[in-house]
């Protein structure tokens, strides 16, 4: 019997297993600086040898805006949308609109990496588990964020408005369910 499936994939695993109640579960970062991080992470895993390679030389403005991945233009549109992939620089409103609705229709939870010990709770409660340990894994301490520019941080916001708009939304979101659970919790005691 399938309990979970994990892992980095986009929406429309449920489809595969027909037959199963299917509930997602996402965890949502800052666009802007997950964008950052996707960049570090390249460098370090072309230059520990990694699958992945990237010239050292290569700036971080060359990396996000050149199009040669689809993880820098609106990756959680583009994952949660579940939308077949489309080219760099195509994301659009319609899209947008099909995440928010795959998230209200779908997402048991989606959880924001900035409110992580919130997060962790709501996991916790959602999948009763007690036990759970955070640790730092995958965690580079080499970024340097000074050195990339307010113009590129700009550009990397505007490239990435869908994700944006749909992280301000699960911001809210997020920020709506604890405040009722604080209020019920209250209301509980009283």
């Amino acid at each position: 019997k399938i309990r979970v499936i994990y892992g980095h994939f986009p929406f429309g695993i449920h489809k595969l297993v027909d037959g199963y109640p299917i509930q997602y579960i996402t965890m949502l970062r800052d666009p802007v600086q997950r964008v950052i991080s996707t960049y570090y992470h390249y460098k370090r895993a072309s230059g520990d040898g990694g699958a992945e390679t990237m010239s050292a030389k290569i700036d971080i403005s060359e990396f996000v805006f050149n199009g040669e991945t689809l993880e820098t233009d609106n990756a959680m549109v583009r994952l949660i949308s579940g939308v077949a992939p489309f080219p760099f620089g195509q994301c659009d409103h319609e899209i947008y609109k099909v995440a928010i609705d795959n998230i209200n229709k779908y997402f048991a939870e989606v959880l924001i990496l900035e409110k992580m010990d919130r997060s962790v709770a709501r996991l916790r409660k959602l999948l009763g588990i007690d036990n759970v340990i955070l640790s730092n894994d995958n965690v580079n301490t080499q970024q340097d964020r000074r050195i990339i520019s307010d113009d590129t941080i700009k550009q990397i916001h505007e490239l990435n408005k869908y994700d944006v708009m749909l992280y301000k939304y699960v911001l809210r979101r997020f920020s709506i369910k604890s405040v009722i659970s604080k209020a019920l919790l209250q209301a509980i005691r009283n």
